[in-house]
């Protein structure tokens, strides 16, 4: 389905910052980004990344990164090197930023803070990546529906049916939703009724395997 993925880039809800550091990527170092990732991803929350390089990477905070997304998640520790820390400490102070210690569960520093833009509605275990064109904000959106579950020794994902999936209007950016289209390996496209509430949509997916 590559019309459903080339020139789509995911949708960032939330920020996670990466810090680099000299020790090596199997350092435990990483383990707190990682912890965050996964919490982002089993509650449904789109994220994206703010790279802080060090002596290693190029990469350097601007200042302008938390301004990309609703808030930034800052999981610790960190090393931060030439104002970069400064940068951090401004978000914080400006409601941008929140820091996430090992063991914190992410869901509860982010209760209050946002309204997650696609949610399960149903007792699925399904992760829901939504993708848009930004060059084009009239193309329509997509959200991939994985299902992580997989048998090894059937060589297949657990399938799953009646799957109830909501899209915030904001996600929707305002626009009115004409039809929506399931597409599954190997089968015909199927074509969908959605129900609308507040400007919210709600669809169903009677299998996903």
């Amino acid at each position: 389905n590559r019309g459903l993925f080339d020139d789509y880039e995911a949708v960032e809800q939330v920020g996670v910052l990466f810090t680099q550091t000299t020790a090596g990527f199997a350092a435990p170092y990483y383990s707190p980004v990682k912890q965050v990732c996964a919490n982002l991803v089993t509650q449904q929350i789109p994220f994206g990344f703010a790279v802080a390089g060090d002596e290693n990477l190029a990469n350097r905070l601007t200042g302008g990164e938390a301004a990309r997304f609703e808030v930034m998640l800052i999981p610790e520790p960190i090393r931060l090197i030439d104002g970069q820390q400064a940068i951090v400490e401004r978000w914080k102070e400006a409601g941008r930023a929140i820091t996430v210690a090992p063991g914190d569960d992410v869901a509860a520093r982010l209760k209050g803070r946002i309204e997650p833009w696609v949610a399960l509605e149903s007792r699925s275990d399904v992760w829901l990546f939504p993708r848009a064109k930004r060059a084009d904000p009239a193309a329509p959106l997509v959200c991939h529906v994985v299902g992580p579950v997989y048998d090894q020794a059937a060589n297949r994902t657990h399938p799953q049916s009646e799957v109830t999936v909501r899209m915030r209007s904001t996600l929707l950016g305002g626009r009115l939703v004409r039809n929506i289209t399931y597409h599954t390996i190997g089968r015909e496209p199927l074509e969908l009724t959605a129900t609308s509430e507040r400007g919210d949509i709600r669809v169903t997916i009677p299998a996903v395997d």
